[in-house]
């Protein structure tokens, strides 16, 4: 064996199964410690007070991945009643796999939120830079049937006019710091004649 251990770590049993269930398998939870960026190599051990010789090597690999990180939004806010692109800046974006998380979250202090709680969809313009998020139209507070063909949202619901965007990285780890796009409200306008 030529590579270079990195970490140690002792996993705990979180699983025992049950001696009569068929295929019940023991589980264990092995905490990460932070790796640099790459590929890894794993071995495991039931008893490493047998030494070396107790590891053996795991059919896969931990796989550990920069997250994009975000700074921006432009623009930063947009209509409520329509879809804006937006485009997201930061560092290490990319991937053929770039995806646009959306969370809608309740006003503060709400009961109920949104009638749309979370979206994703494909990120387009992709660079190591900047990616293009689609962001609906405000979705609105979660709603319910008044009974006379109607809808009025639910009492208690309220939608927060924030969408917070967090931009996956080659679809396999999402940007830690989740960007605000803000809905601006609709403004009613009468015309007098």
């Amino acid at each position: 064996n030529n590579s270079t251990q990195v970490a140690s770590i002792d996993c705990e049993l979180t699983h025992e199964p049950s001696k009569y269930a068929i295929g019940d398998l023991p589980e264990v939870t092995c905490p990460t410690p932070p790796l640099a960026v790459g590929t890894y190599s794993a071995r495991f051990s039931s008893d490493r007070s047998c030494g070396d010789s107790s590891f053996k090597p795991l059919d896969s690999t931990v796989d550990v991945v920069e997250p994009a990180h975000l700074v921006a939004a432009t623009p930063a806010h947009g209509p409520e009643k329509v879809e804006t692109s937006v485009r997201i800046s930061g560092s290490n974006l990319g991937g053929p796999h770039m995806f646009c998380k959306l969370i809608f979250p309740p006003a503060p202090g709400a009961k109920i939120g949104c009638s749309m709680h979370e979206a994703d969809y494909g990120a387009s313009e992709v660079t190591p830079t900047s990616a293009v998020c689609r962001i609906p139209a405000w979705p609105g507070p979660v709603l319910q049937d008044d009974g006379h063909g109607g809808m009025h949202p639910v009492p208690g619901a309220e939608c927060s006019r924030e969408v917070h965007i967090q931009i996956t990285n080659d679809a396999r780890v999402y940007s830690q710091e989740p960007i605000v796009f803000r809905y601006d409200a609709a403004v009613a306008a009468e015309i007098l004649v």
